[in-house]
């Protein structure tokens, strides 16, 4: 590493540090031009992209553009800059939010799926969905709860469905490559949604299409 490397290097670091509150007991540093230049590719590059792609579904959607909420967070030693986006049903409720993590090095996207079905759902089912070997790496959750938000859907298994995959650029860019991945993600999730709460899982048969489907953008790679 060259000595004004080096020099400017410590020099943002200390202007951080200058920054900090002397009562904690702990700070963090960020290197400002690291974030400024996250943020950009964030705002400026894919979040235009996601927001297109979540329109075309339909559904509603967070955030909107005036509402859009950046945070650091860690891809091993390198910080990442984050932003979330979800999708909501026609009744409020969320069935998809994903996590778009931006490094210097690339990319990470982690995935949720939420899936509510009654109480008189054949455990069978259930059953089916929670072992299906090519979710094995992240497995799915379920909860037992009533819903509070719609009684009235006697909404009580809760099935959550998790996945992440990321791309790491090195000295060539990847975006285009997250983009797709985001892309297909949006895209499956609304389908898993159109069979399983449009279409309904009646049956095995509905249950082993919805599989299908998820293990496109869920499954354990």
């Amino acid at each position: 590493m060259s000595s004004t490397r080096r020099h400017s290097q410590v020099n943002w670091v200390l202007r951080e540090a200058a920054k900090a509150d002397a009562r904690t007991d702990w700070i963090i540093l960020e290197n400002p031009e690291a974030v400024g230049s996250l943020d950009t590719k964030l705002r400026e590059i894919f979040f235009p992209f996601i927001r297109a792609e979540l329109e075309k579904t339909g559904f509603r959607y967070l955030p909107l553009e005036n509402d859009l909420h950046i945070d650091s967070q860690w891809m091993g030693p390198d910080l990442s800059r984050a932003l979330s986006f979800m999708l909501f049903d026609h009744f409020e409720s969320l069935f998809m939010r994903c996590t778009l993590q931006c490094s210097n090095r690339g990319h990470l996207l982690e995935r949720e799926f939420h899936l509510g079905l009654p109480e008189t759902t054949d455990p069978r089912l259930l059953f089916r969905i929670l072992g299906e070997p090519r979710l094995a790496g992240y497995t799915p959750s379920l909860t037992i709860e009533r819903s509070t938000l719609h009684p009235e859907w006697n909404s009580y298994f809760w099935i959550a469905i998790h996945a992440g995959s990321g791309f790491e650029s090195g000295p060539w860019t990847m975006d285009k490559a997250a983009m797709g991945d985001i892309a297909q993600t949006i895209h499956d999730s609304c389908e898993m949604y159109e069979v399983a709460m449009v279409e309904g899982l009646i049956g095995m048969e509905e249950v082993e299409r919805f599989l299908d489907i998820a293990c496109r953008s869920y499954e354990s790679t």
